[in-house]
């Protein structure tokens, strides 16, 4: 028996964001892991709150 392929014909778009903004602000992604509420992590990344609660809270910079 002869399987039908199938193809996708639908065109896809990608929109990149322009931010024309002279402000720039840096956020570590330590620090944004911080912000964001427990939960969120958890579900979002399928993590533990024991891992959680391992995660460091502030910028950790890079070291020379």
């Amino acid at each position: 028996m002869e399987q039908s392929k199938r193809t996708n014909s639908a065109r896809r778009h990608v929109v990149f964001p322009e931010f024309n903004n002279p402000l720039y602000t840096e956020i570590s992604l330590s620090q944004w892991l911080a912000a964001n509420p427990a939960r969120l992590l958890e579900d979002n990344f399928g993590v533990t709150s024991e891992v959680i609660e391992k995660l460091p809270k502030a910028a950790l910079g890079i070291a020379k």
